[in-house]
């Protein structure tokens, strides 16, 4: 992708607020989709509310940064999801990593049958 793209995308995010990048940063660690159960999960461990973390995806939504369906969040562009992703440094990039494996591991051992 051209260099110029690139910057053009990711000043469209850093024009969003705060609250709308970190959900969007968030989702980026998935690759270009992520799926409305992982979503739910990461929701119901995190210190961050539910509904600010679908507000924030809904505002996305409507800026055409991310596609919806019944199932899961697009990036609508892989620039896009790439350019999320670039808004954090490498601290940030294996923190958010690291956060996401243990919310993802919590939930699984919630769910777990050891009968």
């Amino acid at each position: 992708v051209d260099d110029n793209v690139a910057k053009l995308m990711k000043h469209k995010l850093l024009r969003l607020p705060n609250q709308i990048q970190d959900a969007l940063k968030l989702i980026s660690c998935f690759g270009t989709q992520v799926s409305n159960d992982i979503i739910s999960k990461l929701c119901s461990s995190s210190e961050t509310s539910g509904d600010a973390i679908t507000t924030s995806l809904e505002v996305a939504r409507k800026e055409h940064i991310l596609d919806h369906n019944d199932q899961v969040y697009k990036f609508a562009h892989d620039t896009l999801q790439q350019s999320a992703y670039d808004l954090m440094s490498s601290a940030e990039k294996g923190g958010c990593h690291f956060r996401i494996g243990l919310h993802l591991m919590s939930s699984v051992s919630k769910e777990a049958s050891f009968d």
